[in-house]
């Protein structure tokens, strides 16, 4: 949702919030319902969404030249398809795809991770069928970005 939406339905919560305070008969209601404005306020602040953002780790399609290079390096002929891309700590980039072998379906959220131009084989398949340097000491593909990367190609 863009900030600014959010940032109107914060403002028409805490509108409605405060013509209950000011209508309430009881005082201690009074005292909850504006100690809730101001956690509200100060959680609003903190935690409200900017411009473009998403739940989770974003992804987006991966870059097509490292897509092309790691179908270059396919030692059966495969291809990658479905490919998404997130972007971990330290600038590391996952790429991940679904190794296709002709039309069928090969393997399921294959990762690489891509550090200063390198490309590394994370998962199982990739490092099997590609000629790609194994890159398990850099990263994981079941870690946080990993994992995100192949939610992304699954749709989750």
């Amino acid at each position: 949702m863009p900030s600014n939406q959010a940032g109107h339905i914060q403002a028409e919560i805490l509108q409605r919030l405060l013509a209950k305070i000011n209508g309430a008969k009881r005082p201690h209601f009074k005292t909850v319902l504006g100690l809730f404005l101001v956690v509200l306020a100060i959680l609003g602040a903190k935690y409200a969404p900017t411009a473009g953002a998403t739940p989770g780790i974003p992804c987006k399609e991966a870059p097509s030249t490292i897509v092309s290079i790691i179908n270059a390096t396919f030692t059966g002929g495969e291809h990658l398809e479905n490919t998404k891309s997130v972007i971990g700590l330290h600038d590391l980039v996952y790429v991940g795809g679904n190794i296709m072998a002709g039309a069928q379906r090969a393997s399921s959220g294959d990762v690489w991770v891509v550090q200063h131009g390198g490309i590394y084989s994370l998962s199982s398949d990739a490092r099997k069928r590609t000629l790609l340097p194994d890159g398990r000491d850099l990263a994981s593909a079941g870690d946080q970005y990993g994992s995100a990367v192949i939610d992304c190609i699954s749709g989750r």
